[in-house]
C-alpha cells in the first residue's frame, strides 16, 4: 500500500497501466435451443454481453454448413432464431445430430442439436 500526501511519497506505490483493450467486457456467449431433440422446428437462443459481428449456422456431422441462420452485427442481449430443419436449398434434413455454430472474429461456441423424424 502506498500514497502521495502533499507531494510526499508514503509506502510503495503501484501504478496500473490501462490499454484500449482493457475497457472491453469479456465476450460471453451462451447458446441454447428448445426443444432438443426436435421434430419440425427448434428455437435457438443466443445471449451475448456486447454487440459484435457474428455468423450463426447449422452444420452436419461432416462439419459442412447446411443452413445459415444469421450473418452480421448483433447487439448485446438475447437473440432468437428458428431452424425448421431445412437446408439453405430448402431441402428437409434427415434425422441426425447437428451442430449449431456461433462464430465471431475471436470466439466461437457450438451447441449439439438432435433432429428426430
Amino acid at each position: 500500500m502506498g500514497a502521495i500526501i502533499n507531494g510526499t511519497k508514503i509506502g510503495n506505490i503501484t501504478s496500473v497501466k490501462q490499454t484500449k483493450g482493457d475497457t472491453q467486457l469479456p465476450q460471453t456467449i451462451e447458446i441454447n435451443n428448445y426443444p432438443n431433440p426436435f421434430n419440425s422446428s427448434t428455437t435457438i437462443t443466443v445471449q451475448i454481453n456486447k454487440g459484435i459481428n457474428a455468423h450463426l449456422s447449422i452444420l452436419n456431422l461432416l462439419g459442412q454448413e447446411i443452413k445459415q441462420l444469421s450473418e452480421g452485427y448483433l447487439k448485446n442481449g438475447i437473440h432468437r432464431f428458428v431452424w425448421d430443419g431445412k437446408s439453405n436449398n430448402n431441402i428437409i434434413s434427415p434425422s441426425s445430430i447437428y451442430f449449431c455454430l456461433f462464430k465471431t472474429n475471436n470466439a466461437s461456441k457450438v451447441k449439439v442439436i438432435s433432429l428426430i423424424k
